[in-house]
């Protein structure tokens, strides 16, 4: 009898033991994600939203399957959209999650002795940058970053061209390619506060790699400061 009791004593202790641990690991759990946010709203203060507009400037290298000696490098201007949102961090140093989006298309028209080019660009960016001068309502920034691109490009080739008979059992008459790839960037500005909760800035963005050049030129509305 005394040696039952001993075993359920036992497992009673056992039981209650698993039941304290099992009830502190589910506290845990549920208190990460608490911690977590906590840590987070620590580490990342909102600072404002911003919209900009400006002009792009961009040189790519990319290739075609289809045809291999075919090249379209020129240099394409458009205009551009950017839109990010803005965190105060550690060290005065601003966190930047940025989207931007140009387009440029060939305006030759329909013609059937004319190549027409077009391309499409959709980044996704994040920057670091420090306000480095400070002078009365003026800032100015600094900063790096690296952004994602996915890029459309596309080409119709006229008629008469040879490059229109290319092709295996068929004719090429458009080519179109989709390509991805991670470019870093530096970005200068000049911020001004307008008044409270409102600037406007002045940016400069480079970005390079083997097969991409592009100068940024855009002016921007921070709000909800």
């Amino acid at each position: 009898m005394r040696l039952r009791k001993n075993n359920q004593h036992r497992r009673c202790h056992v039981f209650n033991t698993r039941n304290y641990v099992l009830l502190l690991g589910c506290m845990a759990f549920l208190c990460a994600p608490v911690q977590l946010n906590a840590q987070i709203s620590s580490l990342f203060d909102f600072k404002n939203m911003s919209i900009g507009l400006g002009m792009n400037h961009s040189r790519y290298d990319f290739d075609y399957r289809e045809i291999t000696d075919f090249s379209n490098t020129d240099l394409k201007q458009s205009f551009l959209i950017d839109l990010r949102a803005n965190f105060s961090t550690l060290y005065g140093l601003v966190f930047s999650p940025t989207f931007e989006l140009w387009s440029w298309t060939d305006n030759s028209g329909a013609q059937y002795d004319v190549i027409q080019n077009g391309v499409n660009d959709y980044m996704f960016s994040f920057d670091i940058s420090r306000v480095f001068v400070t002078y009365n309502q003026f800032q100015s920034y600094i900063g790096v970053g690296i952004g994602a691109h996915f890029f459309t490009y596309w080409t119709k080739f006229p008629r008469f061209n040879p490059y229109y008979q290319e092709g295996t059992g068929s004719k090429i008459r458009s080519i179109t390619v989709h390509k991805s790839l991670f470019v870093p960037d530096l970005i200068a500005g000049l911020e001004y506060q307008l008044r409270e909760g409102l600037n406007i800035s002045t940016e400069i963005r480079g970005e390079f790699s083997n097969t991409l050049k592009q100068w940024k030129f855009l002016t921007s509305i921070s709000m909800f400061d």
